[in-house]
């Protein structure tokens, strides 16, 4: 948004040629894709090491409600795992 602002502001288009604007719109772009990707992988990662935790606590007949509330995983989720 503060971007697309700067970018159309008339004392700023001079600044730069349109092959400029252009490289740095896609590497903006680039960047908040990178973002994006990097906080899904690390949710996708939090999110196999509490299945790969409730499956070593089923292991050890840790009941599923202490394990929902030390996971997050719904007792659903934990039911799933055990089957």
């Amino acid at each position: 948004i503060e971007l697309e602002r700067i970018n159309k502001d008339p004392r700023f288009v001079h600044f730069m040629s349109l092959e400029e604007d252009r490289k740095k719109r896609e590497n903006t772009r680039i960047e908040i894709a990178k973002e994006i990707g990097l906080e899904r992988g690390i949710t996708l990662g939090r999110e196999k090491n509490n299945l790969d935790v409730a499956k070593k606590m089923l292991e050890k007949n840790i009941p599923k409600e202490d394990i929902s509330e030390i996971t997050g995983l719904s007792e659903e989720e934990i039911i799933s795992l055990s089957q």
